[in-house]
């Protein structure tokens, strides 16, 4: 996934849409333990005066999250819709950009900090009902 200036020159456009193996975005250790299945990328590239516009119209990655009601490892589907980048040309080193390290970013953003399996209904949430204390926060009765 690399993005050439120099082919952006005179109003040109890159347009970018497939699957990209995970080990070509994240870590080696991260590859099975985060990311599970190639990440689907789609984007269009172009240059605007001294800088290079990367608008995204989606990121799709499938990750490995804990649930936090049992710990248990399940997948998670990101989906991250329409988005846009702004590098400036000066910090791009020779005329080739990657933007491995972005699309990394985003995904890692989006898995979110508490996530549930069975889609919200973790079997082990009964379980745990008895230790869970109902308070009533703000309440005026």
């Amino acid at each position: 996934m690399r993005i050439y200036i120099d082919r952006l020159k005179e109003g040109q456009e890159n347009i970018f849409n497939e699957s990209v193996d995970c080990s070509e975005i994240f870590d080696a250790e991260e590859v099975g333990v985060l990311v599970i299945e190639p990440v689907e990328v789609s984007f269009k590239a172009y240059l605007a005066g001294h800088e290079l516009i990367i608008e995204w119209q989606f990121i799709k990655a499938r990750c490995l999250v804990n649930c936090t009601v049992c710990n248990d490892k399940f997948n998670f589907q990101i989906e991250i819709q329409e988005g846009r980048h702004i590098e400036p040309l000066s910090s791009i080193r020779g005329a080739v950009f990657n933007p491995s390290s972005l699309v990394r970013e985003l995904i890692l953003l989006d898995i979110p900090s508490y996530a549930e399996c069975k889609e919200g209904d973790c079997p082990e949430r009964e379980t745990l009902k008895r230790y869970i204390e109902k308070e009533s926060y703000g309440s005026t009765t």
